[in-house]
């Protein structure tokens, strides 16, 4: 059992992965997977584990000061959990999704060259269209 919203959200993303980055879709058991893994947040009671992760998200965007290189990377990982969640259609008010981008595209804007270096250390070629890789990065 996932005791911890942050290890449902990895699974989440690892999915994601297998799915998007190896094209694996709409392979039979990796469409079981995905259903499995959606069941099983409402076994582990993380029916909101979208909107906590938002909300952790923009927590850590918008924390007074300025970001260590780690959190820094912890919050593009958010990012790339979000973007996972979402696609396996969970879904999070517009409004709080609005709160989110801004918080994360402020939290670049001021800190540009930290964001960009960990943008650098941690961007996939493939990961290279989502925004928040690709506003950091000079392609």
């Amino acid at each position: 059992m996932v005791k911890l919203p942050h290890n449902a959200s990895t699974i989440a993303y690892e999915l994601f992965v297998l799915s998007y980055c190896f094209k694996q879709e709409n392979d039979p058991e990796v469409k079981m997977l995905r259903e499995v893994f959606l069941e099983k947040l409402k076994d582990w009671a993380f029916n909101d584990l979208l909107k906590r992760q938002v909300n952790y998200a923009i927590k850590l965007a918008t924390a007074n000061g300025r970001l260590e290189y780690e959190e820094m990377h912890k919050l593009l990982s958010l990012c790339d959990e979000i973007h996972a969640l979402e696609y396996f259609g969970l879904y999070f008010d517009p409004i709080l999704k609005q709160e989110y981008e801004e918080a994360v595209r402020n939290r670049f804007s001021n800190e540009k060259l930290k964001a960009k270096m960990t943008a650098i250390d941690k961007v996939e070629d493939w990961q290279k269209q989502f925004w928040w890789y690709k506003e950091n990065l000079d392609f």
